[in-house]
């Protein structure tokens, strides 16, 4: 889409790019210049802002938030893309440190049933150490199925790979708590999961957004040789859409 303008129009139109303007006119009205010599008209191709892909900058934003803004802005990671980059980096340490400290505590809560409840941790699953932190005993177990109406699970307490008994109300209280917080982390880690996702997935659509911007705004000067009503080049300005 290309539109034409009078010199003293086109210096209040495109503001910022009069300087390039005018120096290549002075050098194209020069004697002895390239442009009087071969006569021909010289043109500048000033791009405003690369061209991008908008599915490669979503895919560098789904394996680091922060690139895809990157590679649109032509290696500069500006101000979002910072933030994104941080946000994640921060996310992922969080992250390590929660699953790390959660491992230790799983370790700690089940070295702790197995030496003061007896129990044996082979195939031994999230669900089996609920009902240790919940019951006492596995007698106390099945008195609360047999209570509840709940028969099926009663045959879970029989097989004596499946029984416990703490030895002492201090060591069933640190057990409890050793496995609260161990839950609780797990809950932060599928939090943290969750938000690198997000931040992915909000990154990508904000480079997509950048991306589709850059490509509409490619701007085209070029300069042509003046009327004869006039004395100064004709700015022709084009826009690419």
């Amino acid at each position: 889409m290309t539109s034409k303008y009078g010199y003293s129009d086109a210096v209040r139109r495109i503001g910022a790019a009069f300087p390039v303007i005018l120096c290549t006119a002075l050098w194209g009205l020069a004697p002895g210049s390239a442009g009087d010599a071969q006569g021909q008209t010289p043109e500048i191709v000033e791009p405003l802002v690369k061209r991008t892909s908008s599915g490669k900058a979503f895919a560098l934003s789904m394996i680091a938030p922060g690139l895809g803004d990157r590679y649109v802005r032509g290696g500069d990671w500006g101000r979002w893309g910072t933030a994104f980059a941080l946000t994640d980096a921060g996310m992922w340490i969080g992250l390590l440190g929660t699953s790390r400290r959660r491992s230790h505590l799983i370790e700690s809560y089940r070295t702790l049933a197995t030496r003061h409840a007896g129990v044996d941790p082979d195939g031994k699953d999230r669900t089996f150490y609920l009902n240790t932190a919940t019951y006492r005993s596995s007698q106390a177990f099945t008195d609360a199925q047999f209570r509840n109406g709940a028969l099926d699970r009663i045959t879970y307490a029989a097989d004596p790979s499946f029984q416990w008994r703490w030895d002492t109300e201090e060591h069933f209280l640190l057990f409890r708590e050793l496995r609260e917080d161990a839950e609780s982390l797990r809950r932060r880690r599928s939090l943290l999961i969750a938000s690198l996702a997000a931040n992915r997935l909000i990154a990508g659509v904000a480079a997509l957004r950048v991306a589709g911007r850059n490509k509409r705004s490619n701007l085209r000067i070029s300069l042509d040789a003046p009327p004869v009503e006039a004395n100064a080049p004709l700015v022709r300005m084009g826009y690419t859409f």
